[in-house]
Formats: structure tokens, C-alpha cells, sequence
């Protein structure tokens, strides 16, 4: 019995010696496949040794197929992006080569290991992209050989992206080809891959956008946050299709306003629970990120409210700078606009700012002390920046009941100051509270003045990249006209806002001369109306009428 045995074990030890040589010299193989695949560059050398440190043999072929498939990826993906013809043409001769050694290698583990997601997704992408490289007609005809293997790991995989992205990167190269149900299963993979993996939708999307047939099939797959959005506005910039940006951007803000509303609600339950750090780090981005407009205004006004005090350092910040700036204008045509507390935060938070600026904004504040010490800081009122804080301390003055020092201090505005409709309406506020019939008579006739139907393009003010101007509807209308002064070659989208935002309108432009009808509910009251770009090169507005 014991030789018996003896002898079983002298032939186990050899089969055992005969397959680790077997395996030695089959992973030396791959290693010296990837070697000369001439697709590992230098630095790569952790690919070789990744095979090398496999001890299993099933593992090794996958690990060493992945790296094939995946080689030929990024060789591919950077040599389109500069390399010359001639290399490549070398480049694609050596993917060529590779890849189907990558799929023979992932058949073959597949066979080994029936439910490995991972086979059957590098079986599935080796042969898709074999076949794609080559142009081969296979990839539509035989579409259930790369397919079907892809479709088998993603339904083994679970909830790992990998299998997912693949398939739908196949999925869009062929998507002319599809059956509608097929396209139906294919935008099902894309919307998934796309809200789970920002990388991924920002790779595709330009591929996405040329097979989508229709703005709302383009729109169904991609994520609600505000940065995809973005991608798909630029995208859509590029092509110079205008309307689509407009929706576009619509889809962003609304993306925008939930966004910013659930960071709000994170930022103040972290506050409650003692998160000083990280609740006010997220206020800080949600005020920068909100653009100036009625529609963001009580989310900021919010933000603002909750801010621990300390809000410092970010004078450097334009975004925090334009919602005072928003405040400001607003109040220039007696709208209402941030809270007292609000523009003390938001002033507080800027630094150092120009002067009149500040004390334009302490009336906003209601902030008695400041009024009083900006007022003796003023030096040379006449100066046109200090228009606003004159006339704005005049109407203060009014409505405190001095009657007196508010025409006192109107009659110190400088001539720039006395064109504007801001002058004209507290001028004849403070001569009905006079009650002097020739003073009266004159405030009339200029406040009369400013009554129009039109206005030129003269009349507009440009501020960075907005062009602003303040008007008086000689009637009540249902809308504006506006025409473009100048428009950049090739077109662009404009933003216009009424009063803040009170009414937006997106709305393309072609052309130098085009009309934007804008339907909105206009009083015979003072308006303030603003015009913005969206894609960088800036309009130039022209005349403004009343819609008849």
C-alpha cells in the first residue's frame, strides 16, 4: 500500500510541476504579447507586472485582454487627438493585431468561467471595437456577437458602471442601425450610464447629440444637475443652434434652482448641528452660483439669513458683487429687491468697495449711521458716481418728513445726475410735498419728459457684459420691442430681463437689426430693462419701443 501511494503521489507532483511550467510559459506568452503589441508605453511597465502577479490562469488571460482593449482605447482616443497619418496608421495596424488576441483571450476565460461579467464585457468590446476599427459590416449584420456578450455583463454585473458605458458607446455608433425598440432599450442604457457617471456623459454627449433625432430624444438622457446642462448649452453653441440653447439654458436654471435648493437645505441642517466649516463653505458656493434675478433672489435672501457671521475675505468674488449691484438698480427704479439685512450682508462680505458704491447701498440698508457718515465722506456731490447716493438720501430724507433737506440735497445732483428718470421722479415727489405750484409745474414737465413710446440706443449704459436702461412707459403696454444694434457674425442667444427678472425672455438673434417682441405686462411706471449674452460675444442693443 505504501508504494502504491508512494507512486499516486509521484504522479500528482508531476502533473503539478507539468501545468505550473504550462502556466509559466502561457503567462510569459501574454506578458511578451503586450510587450510587442507595441501599445505599452514607457511607464506602462505595471501592466506587464499586473499579468505577472496573477496566479490564476483565468485571471491572467482577462487581465491581460483588459489591458489590450483598453490600451487600444487610449492609444486610439490620443493619437486622434494630434498625431500625424503615418503614425497613425501605425497606431490603428497595431490595434488591429491586438485586438483580436484580446478577444480570443476573453472567449476563452469566458469559457473557463461562464459568469464572469468581466469575460463577457471584454468578449463583447474587443470584437465591437475589432470590428468598428476595421469597418467591417459584421457590426451591424452580426450585431448579436458583440451585443449580446455586453448585455450578459451588464445583467451580471450588478450596479458597476463598466459593462454599461461600453455597451453604450457601441450602442451610439450604431444607432442609425437600430430597431425603435432597440433605441428604446439604448436610451435606457444611456440615461443610466450618464446620471451615474458625469465622466462618461461629458465623453459622450457630443456623440449623443449627433445621432439624436429630435431636441426632446437629445434632452430625455441627460442628468438633472446643472453642469451637464452646461455641456449640452456649449455643444448646442457650437453648432450655432440658437433656439436649442435658449432651451437649453431654460433646462439649466430650472436644474439650477433645485440644486441650489437641496445644497441649501444640506448647508442648514449641517449649521443646526454645529458644521460651521462645511455649512458655510456651502453657502458660499451656492451664492456664487446663483445669477442675479428674481427668480434666485429668496434662495439667497435665505442663504444670506443663515450665514454665521464672518462672511469676509470674498471682495474678489464678482458674483456676490452683482447681486449688490442687482439691489442697487432695482432700488433706482423702486423695486423691491434683497432685504435690508441682506444688502448688509452681501456689503459687509465684498470689502472694500468704491464709495459711493458703499454709501449708495447704506441707504439701501436703512443704516441711519452710515448714511450720516458717508454723507460728510461725499467731498464733490456734483461728481456723476455719487448721482444715486444724492438722490436716494433725498427721497430718504422725504419720506422721514423733511421736506426741506431732501430738495436741499436734490438741488446738490450734478447735471449727469438731473438727466436720469431716478432725478425726474423724486424731483416731482418733493415738489407735491412743497406744495409751490411754479416748482410743481417745472417737476411735472421733466417728469412728463421722460414719458415715451421709444427709446434710442444712445440711452442704454453698458456695465461688464450687460447693457442696462431705465424706462418710463408714456402708457401701459403688453410688451416691448427691441431692436439689436449689433449682432456677432453667426448669430447668438440674448437674456433680457424686466425689472430684475420680474419677466425674462431667451431669445435668438441672427442678425444686426433683428426684433425681439417681448410680451409682458408693462406699467406706466418706471422699468428697468437689462440685455446679456449667452455665448460670449456681446450684443449691442439698440431701440427699444412699445409693443403696439
Amino acid at each position: 500500500m505504501r508504494s502504491v501511494a508512494a507512486a499516486v503521489c509521484l504522479v500528482l507532483a508531476v502533473a503539478a510541476l507539468a501545468d505550473a511550467a504550462s502556466w509559466h510559459r502561457n503567462r510569459d506568452k501574454m506578458v511578451d504579447l503586450l510587450r510587442t503589441s507595441g501599445l505599452v508605453e514607457e511607464g506602462q511597465d505595471g501592466l506587464l507586472e499586473r499579468v505577472q502577479r496573477e496566479g490564476v490562469p483565468h485571471h491572467a488571460r482577462l487581465a491581460a485582454a483588459r489591458s489590450l482593449v483598453y490600451l487600444s482605447i487610449a492609444r486610439l482616443t490620443q493619437a486622434r487627438a494630434g498625431e500625424s497619418a503615418e503614425e497613425l496608421e501605425r497606431l490603428e495596424t497595431a490595434v488591429s493585431a491586438a485586438l483580436p488576441e484580446a478577444r480570443r483571450l476573453a472567449h476563452r476565460g469566458l469559457r473557463e468561467q461562464p459568469n464572469s461579467w468581466q469575460g463577457a464585457m471584454l468578449a463583447g468590446t474587443a470584437t465591437y471595437l475589432e470590428w468598428s476599427l476595421a469597418r467591417d459590416r459584421r457590426l451591424y449584420t452580426e450585431a448579436d456577437a458583440w451585443e449580446a456578450p455586453l448585455l450578459q455583463a451588464v445583467r451580471d454585473v450588478g450596479s458597476h458602471p463598466e459593462p454599461r458605458r461600453l455597451l453604450a458607446t457601441a450602442y451610439l455608433e450604431v444607432w442609425n442601425a437600430l430597431s425603435p425598440a432597440k433605441k428604446e432599450q439604448a436610451r435606457g442604457i444611456l440615461k443610466e450610464v450618464f446620471e451615474g457617471d458625469f465622466r462618461a456623459f461629458q465623453a459622450l454627449a457630443p456623440a449623443w447629440l449627433d445621432v439624436g433625432s429630435e431636441v426632446e430624444e437629445v434632452f430625455s438622457v441627460v442628468p438633472d444637475r446643472p453642469d451637464a446642462w452646461s455641456v449640452i448649452e456649449e455643444a448646442f453653441v457650437a453648432r450655432r443652434q440658437w433656439r436649442t440653447v435658449a432651451e437649453a439654458h431654460r433646462r439649466r436654471l430650472d436644474s439650477l434652482e433645485r440644486f441650489l435648493e437641496a445644497s441649501l437645505q444640506d448647508a442648514e441642517a449641517r449649521l443646526q448641528l454645529g458644521d460651521l466649516t462645511r455649512g458655510r463653505s456651502m453657502i458660499v458656493r451656492l451664492l456664487i452660483a446663483a445669477p442675479p434675478s428674481r427668480r434666485f433672489a429668496p434662495l439667497v435672501e435665505r442663504a444670506l439669513e443663515v450665514y454665521p457671521p464672518g462672511l469676509h475675505g470674498l471682495s474678489s468674488s464678482s458674483a456676490l458683487r452683482g447681486w449688490l449691484d442687482w439691489s442697487l438698480d432695482l432700488e433706482r427704479v423702486r423695486r423691491s429687491s434683497l432685504s435690508p439685512p441682506a444688502v448688509f450682508r452681501l456689503r459687509d462680505s465684498l470689502g472694500k468697495i468704491e464709495t459711493a458704491v458703499a454709501a449708495h447701498a447704506a441707504l439701501v440698508m436703512r443704516d441711519t449711521e452710515q448714511i450720516v457718515r458717508f454723507e460728510r465722506m461725499a467731498g464733490t456731490p456734483e461728481f456723476p458716481q455719487w448721482a444715486p447716493f444724492q438722490i436716494g438720501k433725498s427721497r430718504w430724507y422725504l419720506e422721514q418728513g423733511n421736506v426741506a433737506r431732501a430738495s436741499e440735497d436734490l438741488s446738490r445732483v450734478g447735471l449727469a445726475g438731473r438727466r436720469t428718470l431716478d432725478y425726474a421722479q423724486t424731483r416731482f415727489e418733493i415738489a407735491q410735498a412743497l406744495g409751490d405750484p411754479v416748482e410743481l409745474e417745472l417737476a411735472r414737465r421733466l417728469w412728463q419728459g421722460h414719458r415715451k413710446r421709444r427709446w434710442g440706443a444712445a440711452e442704454w449704459r453698458t456695465v461688464g457684459d450687460t447693457s442696462k436702461v431705465e424706462i418710463l412707459p408714456a402708457t401701459p403696454s403688453e410688451g416691448l420691442v427691441l431692436e439689436m444694434e449689433r449682432v456677432p457674425e453667426g448669430g447668438a442667444v440674448v437674456e433680457i430681463h424686466i425689472d430684475g427678472g420680474e419677466h425674462t425672455l431667451l431669445a435668438p438673434v441672427y442678425r444686426s437689426g433683428d426684433r425681439i417682441r417681448f410680451r409682458a405686462s408693462i406699467e406706466d411706471r418706471p422699468h428697468l430693462v437689462s440685455v446679456s449674452t449667452l455665448t460670449g460675444d456681446r450684443v449691442v442693443p439698440g431701440r427699444i419701443f412699445l409693443a403696439e
